[in-house]
């Protein structure tokens, strides 16, 4: 385990080529939905990785925001049933809006999970997320013995599961081929990338001379108290010495804790207090990263400048920098719009002082729900 940020930046970014692998191993004939950015290695991951980036240009993704609105409007159609004053476990139906968000943008279909809390989308992706006792073990093969997954081509997902994304994803690009249907989404994006090599889309109604400025403090702050995964692992890929001498054998794993960093009193004074103002000056290098550092930060992070005022329909927030990242797009339109329309009260439900997370998932995700009580302004 590494907590020293010197050598978390060494890890991380600075001898990003002694340590660039994660520590999962993949057999994409046993395991399809495994073959992902997270999870390859080498080559294969860099491929990938040089050939997806661009894909999450600034002006691609906020050609795709047409997409993310129309989940917003379902989940304000929700909201508005649901503002009577009355306990709502918030955390349920932002499942269901992001599922829609994934759904939409990702696969190119809209399942309405917000207003079918039974699709056949949502049971899916609860199955594939739930921490129960398999799911549990597979996690633990993949993190302490992922060489036993590969030997005994021991699966990693449910044959239902499997088949349902395989075969979904297959009839929707079979769709698209067939009929020349053209959607603004990932599908789309990487169908032209597929077939033409490269990615050309319509940029008429996005190059708009858009100004704003926002005040970035609140989101830093709320997810350096949650951030998107507890730890990172890196894998050593050649001999290493750290600075105090220390040698790290090729092969050994390397594990960075972030929530430990981010809560640790020694960078952030009083941890578990919402302070947003601790960010008007920069942080250590290598205390705060919620989506991860250098060349394999999470690559949802990538820029998404000028989304925010057709997020906001034009609201100007103070501050400072002016940039967005795709992973938080869907969080910003549904916060701008609801916010705009309703107030919203902590439930006597929940629990006092600190969200506990469940410990049974890799992601940090609430232990229980987070309830409120909504009404209309």
């Amino acid at each position: 385990m590494i907590r020293d940020p010197e050598y978390v930046n060494i890890v991380l970014k600075s001898s990003f080529d002694h340590f660039s692998d994660r520590i999962f191993l993949v057999d994409e004939k046993t395991n399809p939905l495994d073959e992902h950015l997270f999870f390859l290695r080498g080559n294969k991951w860099r491929y990938l990785r040089n050939k997806i980036s661009p894909l999450f240009s600034q002006v691609k993704l906020k050609w795709m925001y047409e997409e993310i609105d129309k989940c917003v409007n379902l989940f304000d159609e929700c909201l508005a049933e649901l503002s009577d004053g009355k306990d709502l476990d918030i955390k349920e139906l932002l499942a269901r809006y992001t599922t829609d968000v994934v759904a939409s943008c990702g696969f190119g279909i809209e399942p309405q999970c917000l207003k079918n809390p039974s699709s056949e989308f949502r049971k899916i992706g609860r199955e594939y997320f739930d921490p129960n006792k398999i799911n549990m073990r597979m996690l633990f093969l993949r993190l302490s013995i992922p060489r036993l997954l590969m030997w005994f081509k021991i699966k990693t997902v449910s044959a239902k599961i499997n088949n349902f994304f395989l075969t979904t994803t297959k009839n929707i690009l079979h769709h698209r081929r067939s009929t020349g249907v053209v959607r603004k989404d990932f599908v789309q994006l990487l169908l032209e990338l597929k077939e033409k090599g490269t990615v050309e889309i319509d940029t008429t109604e996005i190059e708009k001379d858009e100004t704003y400025k926002e005040s970035p403090n609140e989101k830093i702050e709320t997810l350096r108290i949650y951030p998107s995964v507890p730890a990172l692992n890196r894998e050593c890929m050649k001999d290493f010495t750290l600075p105090d001498g220390t040698v790290i054998e090729k092969g050994l794993h390397v594990l960075v804790p972030i929530l430990s960093l981010h809560r640790d009193p020694k960078y952030f004074p009083e941890p578990l207090e919402y302070k947003p103002d601790r960010f008007e000056n920069p942080p250590v290098n290598g205390t705060y990263m919620p989506f991860g550092d250098g060349p394999r930060t999470c690559i949802g992070k990538l820029p998404l400048l000028a989304l925010l005022p057709f997020c906001c329909g034009g609201i100007q927030q103070q501050g400072g920098n002016q940039r967005k990242r795709f992973a938080e797009a869907a969080m910003t339109s549904v916060l701008a719009r609801s916010l705009e329309k309703y107030k919203f009260e902590l439930s006597p439900m929940n629990n006092c002082g600190d969200i506990k997370l469940n410990p049974k998932v890799i992601t940090s995700s609430p232990l229980h729900g987070i309830f409120l009580r909504i009404h209309k302004l």
